[in-house]
């Protein structure tokens, strides 16, 4: 039974706060948690979830939930954001989800901007906001072209599709996504394998989950958005434009694109769709220089490899059905 049709549950909350976390900084998610207490929705109508990671020590003895009744923390033993992000969901009961970083801090509203834009657009499935960064240091003239890849999103007016777009794709900070796509999240990650793909530790590829979870809200007919009056802070540390691991988290962002683009895209399966990546690679290590250069090649580097670790782990798969807006 398609989860859209599945029966629908009485849910004891209106929102589920899911908050993924590994070794967190402290002063980070004292500032994400603090944000959540300030949530002028009423704490009997939300639940808070905080998603362990396996962190080292456990994150649980390292907060206090006492001022939230139906806030507590689970932990997920299998690493990787997508995972814990897959737990989370699982964990949540409401009839809306919004994941939350552990470096994020939103808006006091934000739980009740995220209602009022649910019920006045039930055509959307996944919806987001606009992500204002706090950063520890100035970032470095190389990284202002590059700081999308650190979930920065500034936003002057509401953006929706009926289809994927660049421009009102969501990021997981924030994101908020209605039952009936979770749940058919759920059984899409179950049924396929591309979720394990999404490993930082095992295979250096980004967590692409939250795009995930957006191609599927598709394919259930819904569509996807960002509203400016959903706003949060993401608060960005000084490590975060080290060039190596700025070149690193380029590279996964790219691996896990591609590999989005392999499953959504049949045509694009066939062995020469691994000839662009390496054009790439090979055009900016002539042109480019210093980070530009390393950036470049590092996304070319991800797209490619994209492409090999789909065929070697998924082979010739059957083409999924095609996906039509109405």
């Amino acid at each position: 039974m398609p989860a859209a049709d599945c029966p629908t549950k009485v849910n004891p909350f209106r929102v589920s706060v899911v908050i993924c976390t590994y070794n967190p900084r402290a002063e980070a998610i004292s500032k994400t948690l603090d944000g959540m207490r300030q949530q002028t929705l009423p704490l009997g109508e939300w639940e808070l979830i905080i998603v362990d990671n396996a962190s080292e020590p456990s994150v649980a003895t390292r907060v206090d939930l006492s001022w939230h009744p139906a806030g507590r923390c689970v932990r997920e033993e299998q690493r990787g954001l997508a995972w814990a992000r897959l737990r989370g969901l699982r964990e949540a009961a409401g009839g809306l989800v919004i994941t939350v970083d552990d470096d994020n801090v939103l808006a006091p509203d934000y739980l009740t901007q995220a209602l009022r834009i649910a019920q006045d657009w039930p055509m959307l499935g996944a919806w987001g906001g606009q992500i204002t960064p706090i950063f520890e240091i100035e970032p470095p003239d190389w990284a202002i072209a590059y700081l999308h890849h650190l979930a920065i999103r500034p936003l002057t007016r509401s953006r929706w599709s009926s289809f994927i777009t660049d421009h009102t794709m969501p990021y997981g900070a924030g994101l908020c996504v209605r039952r009936e796509v979770v749940a058919g999240y759920q059984e899409t990650a179950g049924r396929e394998r591309i979720l394990a793909c999404f490993d930082r530790s095992a295979n250096g590829a980004g967590d692409a989950d939250d795009t995930y979870i957006c191609y599927v809200a598709h394919e259930l007919g819904f569509g996807v958005g960002v509203f400016p009056e959903l706003r949060l802070q993401h608060l960005i540390s000084r490590e975060r434009f080290d060039p190596a691991y700025f070149t690193r988290i380029s590279r996964g962002n790219s691996h896990a694109g591609m590999l989005l683009a392999l499953r959504g895209n049949p045509r694009l399966r066939r062995f020469r769709s691994m000839a662009w990546p390496a054009l790439r690679f090979m055009v900016a290590s002539v042109i480019y220089r210093g980070m530009k250069r390393r950036i470049c090649c590092a996304q070319a580097r991800g797209e490619f490899f994209a492409c090999l670790e789909y065929r070697r782990k998924f082979g010739a798969l059957p083409d999924r059905p095609e996906v039509h807006d109405s």
